[in-house]
């Protein structure tokens, strides 16, 4: 009988593998695992009835957050705060350094350079054509309120609003401007009680350090802004005629909060369909730990990271079956 010699990192790969499923079977129970396109032509597939409670997906998204390299815009008395609050881990590294590095005086970078987030989203499923449909009326009333302002308008009264181009295919991708396949979704119909996200700090080789707080994260990044209206409109409007037009305009961005998702930084997808469990696991993850960086996010650690979320996500869902959501 022929012999055939296993390198290391395939042996790796199919333990992985066998450890993956045996951990899904003893906690998933009738959970079903399917390709990529398997779930999304399943959740677009069904029918959207209101006798049960719609469709609920969670979705997580695996992306870098950059923040605070120096002391140029260092907000010390709000890290100081989220390390009080975290004193517990007091004697970790990161926690050690960190206050080192904020206190008066501390010269260099900050030690945690690399921060990367998992993103869980709960969202009311809507196909592509759904979405479509949501960015055609938004356009519409956006062009309206424009004109009824007398703006000078382009690009179909989006006036300058960047349209990323499409190129669509026929297994529920596309393909967005930048040649990556990925996916539209309107996260103004995401559930608006929020999931906990899980934030990573790495090394520069993508390995996970440790798991962070969010208020240390926040801690961070620089202040959030709300979006101001569009420059070419405070051209033309001031006083009352720009408030009114930016009231207006913040209630229909209530509606139409449009997020690109790239098929490649999606971590896994768990849905129930018909009292039916699906879910899907991306084994070739590339999430970079860096904008525009080279290095991604070590993929085997997201892989054990995407198994004990799936249970949560699956906890979620029934929630919300059992709350008749929709």
């Amino acid at each position: 009988m022929k012999q055939v010699r296993l390198t290391e990192d395939k042996l790796r790969e199919m333990i992985a593998e066998s450890v993956r499923k045996i951990l899904l079977k003893e906690s998933g129970g009738g959970r079903k695992q399917v390709s990529r396109d398997q779930i999304l032509d399943i959740l677009n597939q069904q029918d959207d009835d209101p006798k049960s409670g719609g469709k609920w997906a969670t979705i997580t998204y695996v992306k870098p957050v950059s923040v605070y390299k120096t002391k140029k815009s260092w907000r010390t008395e709000d890290v100081q705060k989220a390390l009080d609050n975290n004193s517990n881990r007091g004697e970790e590294d990161w926690h050690k350094n960190l206050t080192a590095f904020n206190q008066e005086g501390a010269k260099g970078k900050n030690p945690i350079s690399f921060v990367v987030v998992a993103k869980r989203y709960m969202l009311h499923w809507h196909t592509q054509e759904d979405f479509g449909k949501d960015s055609t009326a938004y356009g519409e009333a956006l062009r309206n309120l424009r004109m009824k302002n007398g703006i000078g308008m382009e690009s179909d009264g989006y006036l300058g609003d960047n349209h990323n181009q499409r190129e669509k295919f026929d297994y529920a991708a596309q393909q967005n401007q930048t040649g990556n396949l990925s996916r539209d979704f309107n996260m103004a119909k995401a559930d608006s009680k929020k999931l906990k996200k899980l934030i990573f700090f790495c090394d520069d080789q993508g390995n996970v350090i440790t798991e962070l707080p969010e208020d240390v994260l926040n801690s961070m990044l620089a202040p959030y802004k709300e979006r101001g209206v569009e420059k070419a409109v405070s051209n033309v409007l001031t006083g009352e005629a720009l408030e009114a037009y930016a009231k207006a305009k913040k209630e229909l961005d209530k509606g139409y909060k449009p997020t690109n998702l790239l098929f490649s930084q999606i971590l896994c997808i768990a849905a129930s369909v018909n009292g039916e469990s699906y879910y899907y696991i991306n084994d070739k993850l590339e999430a970079p730990i860096a904008k525009g960086g080279a290095v991604n996010i070590n993929q085997q650690k997201m892989i054990e990271i995407a198994e004990k979320l799936l249970d949560e996500n699956f906890r979620e869902l029934d929630n919300y079956a059992k709350s008749n959501h929709g």
